[in-house]
């Protein structure tokens, strides 16, 4: 029973949508699963992450955070149902100027 109530409380998921990414930021994280299944920042330059995601966030002062070598975007509330009082945020390295690695985190 536990099972389906967590299930029934995840929240959905969806199509990365460039506007939608852009103009409701709580809602990425409904569309980070299909970004990173996509792949759509593997190879990607920095300037082409930013065009893509638009400005990342600070997660202390809401302030932008651009570093040659890294970038970081809210996602939204943390999906767990159980521990979900988090945010999640997507964390991108560049190495060269070319998306190395890109992870996940909560806070």
């Amino acid at each position: 029973m536990l099972i389906v109530w967590m299930n029934d409380n995840m929240p959905p998921t969806r199509p990365f949508n460039q506007k939608t990414w852009l103009e409701k930021p709580d809602k990425r994280v409904e569309m980070i699963d299909d970004l990173l299944k996509r792949k759509l920042l593997n190879k990607k330059t920095n300037i082409e992450v930013i065009r893509l995601l638009g400005q990342p966030v600070d997660s202390v002062d809401t302030t932008m955070t651009i570093k040659t070598n890294y970038l970081k975007y809210y996602l939204g509330a943390e999906r767990n149902p159980i521990s979900g009082i988090d945010s999640e945020w997507l964390d991108i390295t560049f190495e060269t100027d070319t998306v190395k690695n890109y992870s996940l985190h909560t806070d």
